[in-house]
């Protein structure tokens, strides 16, 4: 078999394995989860000047659990994987969230957070601070 003829031979094959219907990629769709100016409480969304250190964690709360009382020095944003999260300002509201909702808190404001039904609370929080500083401080630290 001369060169030419096995070349043609085995681009015919190429071509017959890749001509294959091609399958259309699905949509990229974007949601919008929240647009504010504002958190929780009422207060305008302020960023620390400067370099700022960006922390992402995640929590696993269980049912009927409810954190401390305690308040943040910068802002904090949570993602509501699973669950039903309440948070509530002392002296003032309280807010339910549920699984794909975004929780944008409060700074410098005593609140808590508690699960709310029958399944574990599952959060992404994503924090943005100076380098090094804390971000939340327990109110039982703070009585004397």
């Amino acid at each position: 078999m001369n060169l030419k003829l096995m070349f043609a031979a085995l681009s015919m094959g190429l071509l017959a394995s890749t001509a294959a219907p091609a399958q259309e990629a699905g949509s990229v769709v974007v949601k919008t989860i929240v647009k504010t100016l504002k958190n929780d409480a009422g207060q305008i969304i302020a960023f620390p000047r400067g370099p700022l250190e960006l922390t992402v964690s995640s929590y696993d709360i269980p049912v009927g659990a409810r954190l401390p009382v305690h308040k943040h020095k910068g802002q904090r944003y949570a993602y509501v994987v699973q669950g039903d999260l309440r948070v509530a300002q002392i002296g003032g509201a309280s807010r339910l969230y549920h699984a794909g909702e975004f929780v944008v808190e409060s700074v410098n404001r005593w609140h808590f957070g508690e699960t709310v039904g029958t399944t574990p609370v599952k959060l992404v929080v994503i924090d943005q601070l100076p380098r090094g500083a804390t971000s939340t401080f327990l109110q039982a630290q703070h009585r004397h």
